[in-house]
């Protein structure tokens, strides 16, 4: 299995206050540049909008966001065909390995394989106690709705 990494930053156009708690409460955010850079490549890809005059924009338009989404979905394409790869040796060996930071090399048999997402939601919380700042498993969820 041989991965392909993309870095991905952007700037956002519309200016917040430090103190602010909930970014959504500010939408829109307005991109004014981008960044991507992918392990095999090298050169960073830079995306910004651009004035009638030529120069840079303050934000980039609907139709220069757009291209940015369209580039990294197809660069995205090998993350979940990383993720496939990953998913299917696992399976075929029994267990998912890992190295934990905290612990060392891990390991999580896989007897029956995979579990559905609705199964994997019933699991017990893990202990996060140790943790300075863990994300929480609603958080996680959220975008599922």
């Amino acid at each position: 299995m041989s991965c392909k990494f993309l870095a991905f930053d952007i700037e956002t156009a519309k200016q917040i206050p430090d103190d602010f708690s909930d970014w959504r409460k500010h939408r829109p955010l307005g991109i004014c540049c981008a960044a991507t850079v992918a392990g095999d490549l090298g050169e960073p890809k830079v995306c910004h909008g651009v004035n009638a005059d030529g120069r840079p924009a303050a934000s980039m338009s609907a139709t220069e966001v757009g291209e940015l989404v369209k580039y990294l979905r197809e660069m995205s394409e090998q993350d979940a065909r990383c993720t496939l790869d990953l998913a299917e040796a696992c399976e075929s060996s029994g267990r998912l390995r890992w190295i934990s930071r905290r612990s060392g090399s891990r390991d999580m048999p896989l007897q029956n394989g995979w579990l559905s997402v609705v199964e994997a939601l019933k699991l017990p919380l893990q202990d996060t106690s140790w943790m300075t700042n863990p994300v929480t498993r609603e958080q996680l969820t959220e975008w599922i709705g």
